[in-house]
């Protein structure tokens, strides 16, 4: 967990914590983890003292886990900057690109120019 916490960005610490500001209470888990362990009837307050602390570990082991959909978020969310990053950069490139071919065809355009000047000059001159 640590190192993925490290891997965050800003805004994906920003979005971890908006999920958990509205996370689940104490006896939400323990409805869902003795429903999960005991079946669907199981009722927390009829449970023995080893059933409630086995709902207890229960509750602590899975706080200790990531949630596979956060993750899965995550990693599209990744690819997603990754692929905004590549764009980003080639942008540019592809302007300049752009820009260069531009000037080609306008300084060839120009330069047939300038060659076809004296031509017509001369031939004004000597048909005239």
């Amino acid at each position: 967990m640590d190192m993925a916490r490290s891997r965050s960005t800003p805004l994906g610490r920003a979005m971890a914590e908006q999920m958990k500001s509205s996370g689940k209470t104490l006896n939400e888990l323990i409805a869902k983890k003795a429903t999960s362990l005991f079946g669907p009837t199981a009722n927390f307050n009829t449970l023995s003292e080893t059933q409630k602390n086995q709902v207890y570990a229960s509750i602590v082991e899975s706080a200790g886990k990531s949630n596979p959909q956060v993750n899965l978020r995550m990693m599209r969310l990744s690819r997603a900057g990754k692929g905004l990053i590549v764009l980003s950069i080639a942008t540019p490139f592809m302007k300049s690109i752009q820009l260069r071919t531009r000037f080609q065809k306008w300084g060839d355009n120009w330069l047939l120019t300038v060659r076809a000047l004296p031509e017509e000059l001369l031939a004004e001159r000597w048909l005239g």
